[in-house]
């Protein structure tokens, strides 16, 4: 933490404006600026004649010094008021932020610009003045925000029971009048603004994306891998027992076997389609056709043997022992044998008939 303190500028000292009546003097928009002086005067009083004078006092501090990343902590007003002429009442203070046309000076139109003329926001706390000293103002947050690290912060102080809430003073009832030293002081008594403040410290590390993006992981067991297919997809692996292996088809799709027995292998035919067997003891081969159509044994009893002719059309055998053999001529017809035992015509004889006796 570093603490700075800031003195404030030429242009500190007060407006005032009197005036029988007291909306009249406190609505105003202008009033006699005083800048020059060792001592400003803050105060809300009305004299015996019944005059209403109000004084509010502007005190600007250059902190374009602090440090662009600075974090303020806390920020104190520290007034020396030397002189305390009239306090009756409440006598609580109170810390507004101005809006005074320059730093270096007061001019008469700056009497309106220190905070709003009813109800102003309040940057502290509100401190009772009615004895000589050192007074202070700590900053609350709205307080600390009107601190400009690019140029001047401009404070202020007014009668808070008086001035502040509209309240016309009375006399010998209602008053306060006192005596504030400014910049013009020599000594150790002028106007300061300390301000504690911090720098923050650099991150160890932050990794991020060609795309400005973050990846945060949040539990460390949760994710193993992240598998990134052809098409930029991305599948996330949530628990380490969930996915043994993603495999890639031609088409970019990603297939993911969700436990391990339930996935034997995957055949990808000429067309890009995937048969997968989901049980191991279900399949034991798959023969492609030419035209990419595929058979599927679903026993192992079913199936001997798949023969693909030349067109393309398969003769499934379903059942092993009913058929010996199938013979093919030329033209895709079949000679079916009946009987294993009987005999075929004579090729020589297709008038005659053998009966099982002598030929006639």
């Amino acid at each position: 933490m570093t603490e700075e303190t800031i003195y404030s500028g030429a242009g500190d000292g007060h407006i005032a404006r009197f005036h029988d009546n007291w909306n009249i003097a406190h609505d105003s928009s202008t009033g006699t600026a005083f800048y020059t002086g060792t001592n400003a005067t803050l105060s809300t009083r009305q004299y015996e004649s019944l005059t209403h004078y109000i004084e509010r006092t502007f005190f600007p501090f250059d902190t374009s010094g602090l440090p662009d990343n600075a974090v303020i902590l806390s920020a104190v007003l520290w007034v020396y008021f030397s002189n305390i002429l009239k306090a009756e009442g409440t006598c609580n203070v109170a810390l507004v932020q101005t809006t005074q046309a320059s730093p270096t000076e007061l001019v008469t139109e700056d009497f309106d610009q220190c905070g709003d003329i009813d109800d102003p926001t309040e940057g502290a706390p509100r401190t009772v003045v009615n004895t000589t000293g050192w007074k202070t103002w700590t900053l609350d947050a709205t307080g600390r925000s009107w601190i400009n690290k690019e140029g001047w912060t401009k404070l202020g102080l007014r009668t808070g029971w008086l001035d502040c809430d509209d309240v016309a003073s009375i006399y010998e009832v209602k008053n306060l009048t006192t005596r504030i030293y400014t910049s013009e002081q020599t000594g150790e008594l002028v106007p300061k603004l300390v301000i504690t403040y911090s720098i923050p410290t650099a991150h160890e590390v932050t990794i991020t994306e060609s795309q400005g993006m973050l990846d945060s992981v949040t539990k460390k067991r949760i994710f193993k891998r992240t598998i990134t297919d052809i098409q930029g997809m991305t599948d996330s692996v949530i628990k380490q027992f969930d996915a043994k292996k993603v495999i890639d088809d031609k088409m970019g799709m990603l297939d993911t076997i969700p436990t391990k027995a339930a996935f034997k292998q995957s055949i990808t035919d000429s067309l890009g389609m995937t048969d997968t067997v989901t049980r191991q003891k279900s399949m034991f081969q798959t023969i492609t056709d030419i035209q990419g159509m595929v058979d599927t044994t679903t026993t192992k009893v079913a199936l001997k043997q798949v023969i693909t002719d030349v067109m393309g059309i398969l003769d499934t055998i379903t059942r092993g022992f009913p058929l010996k053999v199938t013979i093919t001529e030329i033209q895709g017809m079949r000679d079916r044998l009946v009987t294993k035992k009987r005999k075929y015509p004579l090729p020589d004889l297709p008038d005659h008939t053998i009966r099982g006796g002598a030929q006639d």
